[in-house]
């Protein structure tokens, strides 16, 4: 769509756009990348005097987004994931799943979090850099409490010494240990 002269773009180069990009990318991505192409022209229409009889982005409809997941434990999953977790080579990998089903917290936070974003005495966990770009800070049941207080403290101040992927490839692995 960078070959296109801005004055000649149309809503059929932005249809085409779309239907290549939406072989790659999902509808969300797709809508945030129209939106931003979209406030460009925007710019270029309103303070930088470029003449264009309207936007061709607002021409076309933002795409559907699929329902969320809404994937929850069910029966004995929950004891089968614990036990493969439990069998895993990672010794971490089974209190980081209790603590994420305790707290609801998501993977980034999970592996963000630092021994000194944890106030024993109130019992409270700061989350800082969250998804949404504010800082939280969650309760701790005694469950949850129990996990990190169990933990062996870090030289580098992490609660859970793993990055990302290697957390996706032994997730994967105990998932398929637990027949889930």
């Amino acid at each position: 769509i960078a070959d296109i002269n801005l004055l000649r773009l149309s809503t059929r180069h932005i249809a085409e756009y779309r239907d290549r990009c939406r072989k790659k990318w999902s509808a969300n991505t797709f809508n945030n990348h129209k939106s931003l192409l979209s406030i460009i022209i925007d710019t270029a229409i309103t303070d930088w005097g470029i003449y264009l009889p309207f936007n061709p982005c607002k021409a076309i409809k933002r795409e559907r987004i699929p329902k969320p997941r809404n994937r929850v434990l069910e029966g004995d999953e929950e004891q089968r994931l614990i036990e493969a977790c439990e069998q895993s080579k990672f010794v971490y990998l089974k209190s980081m799943v209790q603590f994420s089903i305790e707290t609801a917290i998501r993977q980034g936070e999970l592996l963000k979090a630092r021994r000194e974003h944890v106030n024993w005495e109130k019992r409270t966990l700061t989350l800082y850099d969250t998804k949404n770009g504010e800082d939280r800070t969650i309760p701790l049941s005694e469950k949850a409490f129990s996990i990190l207080s169990s933990l062996p403290k870090q030289f580098s101040g992490v609660l859970f010494p793993i990055n990302k992927d290697k957390l996706r490839w032994y997730w994967l692995l105990a998932l398929r240990h637990a027949k889930i």
